[in-house]
C-alpha cells in the first residue's frame, strides 16, 4: 500500500514532469507567436504564422547556469537560463527569447521572457517579481548588446506572466505595467524610444476555459493547452481547428504526454484524499449518523484531491473551523 510520504513524493515528480511539459508547449515557435499577438503592442494586428518566422532561434527550456555577460550572448536565442549574480543570488528565466519586429528600414529586436506561474500568492507580489525579471533581462544585454558608450543599443524587454492559478477577480484579465512620459514643468519632446525599454505583463487564466470570445481568445488557448480535464483527441481538435495550430508529431505527442500526466495526478490524487478523508471521517464519526456531513465532506475531498491539496483534507477534518473556510473558498454549502 502506498504510504503518504511516497505519494507525495510520487505526485511531486508527476507534477515536475507536468511543468516541464507545460514549458515545453509554451516554448513552440507558433504559441509563443500567439502570445505575442495577444499581448504584445510591437505585434498588434499581426497574425500568429506572419510572427513565427520572426521569432530567433529556437527557444531552449534547458536550465543553464551562466556568469552576468554571457547571460545574452551576441546571437541571442531562447534559453532557459540561470543569470547569477554576486550577492543577489540566481534568477532562472522559464523561457527567454529574441524576436525582429519589422520596420519601413529594417528591423530591431526585442528580448521576451515567458513564466508559467502556478502560485498567485508565493508570500509576495508577482507583479514585483515580474517587474524585477524584466529588469535583468535589460542589465544583463550589457557587454553583448551595448556597452557603457552606447546605451542606445539596448533592446527593450519584456516579462510576460501566464499565472494559472487566478483568484476570482483576476481571472481572464491581461494587464501591462510599462514606463510613460510625465511632463511636469514644460512640455520636454517626446520620444518613445528613449524610455519604453521594459514591460512586464500579467496574463491570468480562469479555472476552466474561457469562453469564446474575440477579447478571450488568447485565454482560451492557454486553457485548452493546460487543462487537466479535456482528452487528447479534444485538445488536438480544439488547437488545430479553433486556433489553425498543426499538430505535428512532435506537438502530439507532447499533448499526448501532458493529458497522460494530469489524469495521472488528478487520479492519484483524488483516490489517496478520498482514502484519507473516508479514514478520517470514520475516526470522527461523521459517518456515523451524519450522512449531509458525509456528502459536505465527500465534495470537499473531491475538489482538494483535484487540487493536489491532500493535507488539507486531513487538516479540515481535524480543524472545524479551518474546514469551513475551505467550503467558503470552494462555493460548497455547509450542512451546519
Amino acid at each position: 500500500m502506498e504510504t503518504s510520504i511516497s505519494h507525495k513524493i510520487n505526485i511531486a515528480a508527476q507534477k515536475a514532469a507536468y511543468d516541464t511539459n507545460v514549458k515545453r508547449l509554451l516554448s513552440e515557435k507558433i504559441i509563443l507567436a500567439h502570445i505575442l499577438s495577444g499581448v504584445v503592442p510591437e505585434f498588434s494586428g499581426m497574425t500568429p504564422e506572419e510572427i513565427v518566422p520572426l521569432i530567433e532561434g529556437q527557444p531552449d527550456i534547458e536550465d543553464i547556469s551562466v556568469l552576468p555577460g554571457e547571460t545574452n550572448m551576441p546571437s541571442i536565442t531562447g534559453s532557459n537560463t540561470e543569470d547569477a549574480v554576486p550577492n543577489e543570488g540566481k534568477v532562472t528565466f522559464d523561457i527567454r527569447f529574441s524576436v525582429k519586429i519589422p520596420r519601413q528600414k529594417g528591423s530591431i529586436k526585442i528580448i521576451i521572457d515567458i513564466e508559467a506561474q502556478k502560485n498567485f500568492y508565493p508570500g509576495y507580489d508577482l507583479v514585483t517579481r515580474g517587474i524585477f525579471y524584466a529588469a535583468r533581462l535589460l542589465s544583463s544585454q550589457l557587454g553583448t548588446e551595448f556597452t557603457l558608450s552606447s546605451y542606445n543599443n539596448i533592446k527593450k524587454v519584456y516579462s510576460i506572466w501566464i499565472c494559472i492559478d487566478c483568484p476570482q477577480y483576476a481571472v481572464n484579465t491581461v494587464t501591462r505595467y510599462h514606463m510613460v512620459q510625465e511632463n511636469f514643468i514644460g512640455c520636454f519632446p517626446k520620444d518613445k524610444s528613449r524610455y519604453d525599454l521594459l514591460e512586464t505583463i500579467m496574463i491570468c487564466l480562469s479555472d476552466g476555459i474561457a469562453p469564446k470570445s474575440e477579447n478571450l481568445q488568447l485565454h482560451r488557448l492557454l486553457g485548452i493547452l493546460f487543462s487537466l480535464v479535456l482528452k487528447v483527441d479534444d485538445k488536438k481538435s480544439f488547437l488545430s481547428e479553433e486556433f489553425n495550430i498543426p499538430m505535428t508529431t512532435e506537438m502530439e505527442r507532447m499533448v499526448a504526454d501532458m493529458c497522460n500526466l494530469s489524469d495521472l495526478i488528478v487520479e492519484k490524487s483524488w483516490q489517496k484524499g478520498m482514502e484519507q478523508g473516508i479514514e478520517q471521517g470514520i475516526e470522527q464519526g461523521i459517518e456515523q449518523g451524519h450522512g449531509q456531513g458525509v456528502k459536505t465532506m465527500g465534495q470537499l475531498s473531491i475538489k482538494l484531491a483535484k487540487d493536489g491539496r491532500i493535507d488539507d483534507i486531513s487538516l479540515a477534518m481535524s480543524d472545524k473551523s479551518y474546514m469551513q473556510m475551505l467550503l467558503k473558498e470552494y462555493g460548497i454549502d455547509s450542512c451546519d
